[in-house]
C-alpha cells in the first residue's frame, strides 16, 4: 500500500526551505534534503510527512467506518 502525501510550498517555506523564483513561478529549494538527511531541517520535513501520513490514514479509516455503518 502506498500513500500519497502532499506538502504545500508554504509548509516547506515555514520549515525554513529557501524560496526561489524562475519566470515568476515560486519554487522550493530542497537542497538540505539532498545534502544531509540528518540535519534538523530534514528531520522536521520527515516529521511533517509522517504527521500528514497519519492524518490521511485516520481520514481513510473514518470514511471506511461511515461506509460500513451506512450499509
Amino acid at each position: 500500500m502506498s500513500i500519497k502525501v502532499v506538502i504545500t510550498k508554504q509548509e516547506m517555506w515555514d520549515l525554513g526551505f529557501e524560496k526561489f523564483v524562475i519566470d515568476g513561478e515560486e519554487y522550493v529549494d530542497k537542497g538540505p534534503l539532498l545534502l544531509d538527511s540528518t540535519c534538523e531541517l530534514s528531520k522536521a520535513y520527515y516529521n511533517l510527512l509522517e504527521q500528514k501520513k497519519r492524518e490521511v490514514l485516520r481520514k481513510r479509516k473514518e470514511k471506511e467506518r461511515r461506509v460500513r455503518k451506512s450499509k
